[in-house]
């Protein structure tokens, strides 16, 4: 295994036990009381779980062709547009 299959492991580990999970699965109250705004319907919040699991799904095809010492250029680049998008809203 490289350091990319490893990477992509965390990746999909890591998004879904902290993201995709809590955002589609805690009920709004808790949601809330660990600090998201109060709203009326937590739909979207909910979409968004969602949506990273998307990103997870890529991930796993880019963990596929890494694993078979394929490029996976398209997952990385999806990562990169994701985080680096995130990292520059949150700036």
């Amino acid at each position: 295994m490289n350091n990319l299959s490893n990477v992509f492991i965390f990746k999909i580990a890591a998004t879904v036990i902290f993201w995709c999970i809590p955002l589609i699965m805690l009920p709004a109250e808790l949601l809330a009381a660990l600090g998201l705004p109060d709203q009326p319907s937590y739909l979207f919040v909910r979409l968004l779980g969602w949506a990273y699991l998307a990103l997870c799904v890529g991930y796993a095809f880019g963990l596929s062709m890494s694993l078979q010492g394929q490029r996976a250029l398209g997952p990385i680049w999806v990562g990169m547009v994701s985080n680096g998008g995130a990292c520059a809203y949150l700036m």
